[in-house]
């Protein structure tokens, strides 16, 4: 509720009429009236609750100069805003300066109103001012609560919880957790960057990012507190801002309640600006501003890219989505426990997405190798098929270049499912050939030279049951080396050169031939590519 201040009661044509002049305390004049009081006794303060504007004649104020200054002593400690003295009865042409030195002293504002008015005029004027404000207060506190009743029964999360206080306060608004870390924000003047650097500033220098002129309110379960919700706006919030923050914090109560997983808004904000990064949606300096509002600082820092994806349907207990939480909570203890800033969260139903964030000249390989242990465990005990695959991009520098790193590791990650499992992680170099073909698989001509290269070998075994091409893939994968392609098929000598006898005549090359071995092979991974559902995020 927006209250009338005392210079807007002394505007009032009520008032006006009376000729009020101000003689102290001008800086009084932007405290807000709450109710105004007639009063001819000079023991009133008691009787009184603060925010006060008190209309007098004057005719029983204390005579002895010590008493009249304790007079208004009184009143600034009661909270009187102001003491409005007519004068002609008492006084008959200016206050007497004790008065006035001691309500500059206190604080309240001293008026004289030179014109006699009937009081009950001003009162009525004063008073229809302020229950109109208080009927807008009830009406903003009845939409208010219908439009987050509305959205609590929508199941709508904490983004649309923070946009809608945003947006009805016209302020920035930032969800926190314990730790300072932003959630989610919104800020409908769209100085999101300078607000989350800020926020950043604050939380290094150790400082409690809610200082003067932020608006807060704990946002808590009965055993403890989840985080605050922070409003920006002037040093002293109004009614209707304290309103909307305590009203979004109870939906936010209410939805987290709902969702019973704890990590839940911090993985989906982390997954916020990873998918950003990703897909480069916003620009570096603005993504870079919301990462350090989480806690990972991405600027002049070396970035590296990991994705981790299965390459099985099942899952165990709960599928994809339970895999790929316990994934990201086992990722977070891991780096929280070497003290490594990392945003975590899931690309997508399918893959999981981790940046590590380390110092400028530190070197990821330890880091990598732990991570990729760790995660292939937690997928061993709860997975009953398949095969984790975790791919990494290149070591790079600074926000400006970390979409490089997130999109090779989903690349990698995508292009070595089938690989043999040699290693815990896969890095860009470790695809060679493989890697080649995942670049090319979009490429038309690629699938053209699959089909003129393998189309007859794949038909001829359509038709007489055969399983020659299996036979190449073998072949190949050995780079022609006889005796390791029999070991890998378990067959004998004789009956390798019998089917290579029928590969020849069916494509009609020569096998000894090493050029012939690796076009084939560059057609046999391609077309193994091509088979693999394309999860890598391409450039727009």
């Amino acid at each position: 509720m927006q209250l009338p201040t005392l210079a807007e009661v002394l505007e009032l044509p009520a008032v006006r009429r009376a000729d009020p002049r101000v003689v102290a305390s001008r800086q009084a004049l932007q405290r807000e009236v709450r109710w105004v009081h007639v009063s001819e006794v000079s023991d009133i303060a008691h009787l009184l609750e603060g925010g006060e504007l008190i209309l007098t004649t004057g005719i029983a104020m204390p005579e002895p100069a010590a008493e009249l200054a304790r007079f208004v002593t009184e009143l600034g400690a009661a909270g009187v805003v102001g003491l409005a003295v007519e004068l002609g009865r008492r006084y008959q042409d200016a206050l007497p300066p004790v008065l006035v030195a001691a309500a500059e002293a206190e604080g309240v504002a001293l008026v004289e109103l030179r014109v006699e008015t009937p009081f009950v005029a001003i009162t009525q004027a004063v008073h229809t001012l302020i229950l109109e404000a208080r009927m807008q207060e009830l009406i903003a506190s009845d939409e208010a609560h219908q439009a987050f009743t509305a959205l609590t029964l929508a199941g709508h999360g904490p983004q649309q919880v923070v946009d809608l206080v945003a947006s009805m306060a016209h302020c920035a608004v930032i969800y926190e957790n314990h730790l300072h870390q932003v959630l989610v924000y919104s800020c409908p003047d769209g100085d999101a960057p300078a607000v989350l650097a800020g926020w950043e500033s604050q939380v290094r220098s150790g400082r409690d990012p809610g200082p003067a002129g932020w608006a807060t309110v704990d946002v808590a379960n009965p055993s403890g507190g989840w985080g605050r919700l922070v409003m920006r706006c002037g040093p002293d919030p109004s009614t209707r801002e304290r309103m909307l923050l305590e009203r979004g914090a109870t939906a936010l109560v209410i939805n987290r309640l709902a969702d019973r997983d704890s990590d839940s808004l911090e993985r989906h904000s982390h997954r916020t600006v990873l998918t950003a990064l990703s897909l480069s949606t916003e620009p570096p300096a603005a993504i870079a501003a919301r990462a350090a509002g989480l806690g990972v600082p991405l600027d002049a820092r070396s970035l590296t890219g990991v994705v981790a994806r299965t390459s099985g349907e099942q899952t165990g207990p709960g599928g994809l989505p339970a895999l790929l939480r316990d994934l990201a909570s086992q990722a977070v203890a891991s780096l929280q426990a070497l003290r490594i800033p990392a945003l975590v969260g899931a690309l997508d139903d399918y893959r999981l997405a981790v940046l590590l964030s380390q110092e400028r000249l530190a070197q990821p390989d330890a880091v990598l190798a732990m991570l990729s242990e760790r995660l292939h465990a937690v997928f061993e005990r709860r997975s009953d098929a398949g095969a984790l695959v975790i791919g990494t991009g290149s070591t790079v520098v600074g926000v400006e270049r970390a979409h490089h790193t997130l999109r090779e590791a989903m690349q990698v990650a995508d292009a070595a499912v089938g690989m043999p499992a040699h290693r815990t992680y896969f890095r860009p170099p470790d695809l060679r050939l493989r890697g080649l073909v995942h670049s090319l698989r979009a490429d038309p001509a690629v699938a053209e030279y699959v089909d003129r290269e393998l189309a007859p070998l794949v038909a001829h075994d359509a038709a007489h049951g055969t399983r020659l091409y299996d036979f190449l893939a073998a072949y190949c994968r050995a780079g022609g080396n006889k005796t390791a392609a029999a070991a890998e098929l378990f067959i004998s000598r004789a009956a390798l050169y019998d089917r290579i006898a029928k590969v020849e005549q069916v494509l009609g090359v020569d096998l000894a031939d090493p050029e012939v071995v690796v076009g084939l092979h560059f057609a046999v991974l391609a077309r193994q590519t091509l088979g693999v559902p394309d999860l890598a995020v391409r450039r727009g």
